[in-house]
């Protein structure tokens, strides 16, 4: 395959990834809402146990009026008000996917909350790619444990004007949260 077949290949599955017409993403839900702020949560496999039960309980608290929740196992799932608590982990890691449905729903900050690297549905490259397209959407990450791709999500976070956070073990999930959905205090002399 030339370069240019790869750059055609790879525009064309971008064409289809805003389409909607990913076999990575499920079927759009039909419900058309504007989100300020989109979570993305990571239920592959490698988040069974306390990864995965650590955010639920952390998300279950910071999760307002107006924020959206996304999951990403197999693929990419948007969860109504109310379900988080029913969705268990399942296959690999489709967060190219997440991103593209999370502007379906015009949210602009986006909180990823992952253990591991895209590897479903675009790799690290790919997802770094599409995000350089996007504008207005800020994206702030939260990598967990030593298997996650520090280096990706501080480069995903800080190409959009978000933050990135490391915590090693899922205890700290509650804190990580906590410091990205705190308001931002603005001092002025006076």
């Amino acid at each position: 395959m030339t370069i240019v077949n790869k750059l055609e290949e790879k525009r064309r599955r971008y064409e289809e990834l805003k389409r909607g017409k990913n076999k990575y993403i499920f079927k759009d839900d039909g419900i058309k809402k504007t989100h300020n702020k989109m979570f993305l949560l990571d239920i592959s496999l490698s988040m069974s146990g306390n990864k995965l039960q650590n955010a639920k309980i952390a998300l279950n608290k910071y999760i307002r009026s107006g924020d959206g929740l996304i999951v990403f196992g197999e693929k990419a799932h948007y969860i109504p008000e109310g379900q988080l608590n029913t969705i268990q982990p399942y296959g690999l890691t489709a967060m190219l996917p997440a991103i593209v449905l999370s502007t379906k729903y015009n949210a602009v900050e986006l909180v990823t909350i992952t253990d591991g690297d895209p590897n479903q549905g675009g790799n690290t490259m790919d997802v770094l790619d599409y995000v350089s397209g996007l504008t207005g959407i800020k994206i702030d990450t939260i990598g967990i444990g030593s298997d996650c791709d520090i280096s990706f999500l501080e480069t995903l976070s800080e190409g959009t004007g978000g933050k990135s956070i490391h915590v090693d073990s899922p205890e700290y999930l509650d804190g990580a949260i906590a410091l990205l959905c705190a308001p931002s205090i603005q001092l002025t002399e006076g």
